[in-house]
C-alpha cells in the first residue's frame, strides 16, 4: 500500500506559486480569528492590528537546524548554511527578533 499524497499541504509546489488550497487557508484566518478568539462578527473591519507576524516556511534550514540542534536563526557556516541558506538564516533572526519584540511591546514589557 503506497502513502496518499495529501494535496495542498504545502505552501509552495516544485517551482510554483502558493496553491490554491493553501491560500484559501490563509484567507480565513483573520476571519476565523475574529470569530473564535475576539468573538466578534466577521467582516468587522481589519483584524490586521491583531496580526504580530507573518513568517515565511524556513523548511530549507529546519533539516540543518535539527541536525545542529540549534534554532534556525543560529545556523552558521560551520552547520550547513552557507550561501543562500546563511542568508536565509540572518533572514530568519531578523523576522522572529521582530516579532519577539512585538510580543513584548504587547506585554507591556517594553
Amino acid at each position: 500500500m503506497t502513502p496518499r499524497r495529501l494535496r495542498g499541504a504545502t505552501a509552495r509546489g516544485a517551482a510554483g506559486p502558493a496553491r490554491p488550497r493553501l491560500r484559501e487557508v490563509l484567507r480565513r484566518i483573520p476571519g476565523e480569528y475574529r470569530l473564535s478568539v475576539l468573538d466578534e462578527p466577521e467582516g468587522d473591519g481589519d483584524s490586521g492590528e491583531h496580526c504580530l507576524a507573518t513568517l515565511r516556511n524556513y523548511r530549507s534550514l529546519m533539516p540543518m537546524a535539527q541536525d545542529a540542534r540549534k534554532p534556525i536563526f543560529d545556523l552558521t557556516a560551520a552547520d550547513g548554511a552557507i550561501g543562500s541558506h546563511a542568508q536565509l538564516a540572518r533572514t530568519c533572526e531578523s523576522e522572529f527578533g521582530s516579532l519577539a519584540l512585538r510580543i513584548l511591546e504587547r506585554c507591556g514589557l517594553m
